[in-house]
């Protein structure tokens, strides 16, 4: 097994577990915008400097970009009832 084919095993493994939260109704906040000066998406607006917002339905803020990848593995949310 060579770097790609173990490098693409850890991408299957955090895909599955996104898809399995995802279908139970969790959020894993995969995508998220940042804050910028003039906002280009309807997300980034209200944010702060150094600010992230998932995009991924459960909109949560995160005060910055580690908080948002500490969040990807240790602190899905219930997204909100359609």
């Amino acid at each position: 097994m060579n770097d790609s084919d173990i490098q693409q095993a850890d991408l299957d493994v955090a895909g599955d577990r996104i898809h399995r939260l995802r279908r139970s109704g969790w959020c894993a906040h995969p995508r998220a915008v940042s804050y910028l000066d003039v906002p280009v998406y309807v997300e980034q607006q209200g944010l702060r400097p150094g600010q992230v917002r998932c995009t991924t339905g459960c909109r949560t803020v995160f005060a910055d970009d580690a908080a948002w990848i500490r969040a990807q593995n240790d602190d899905p949310v219930r997204l909100p009832s359609s």
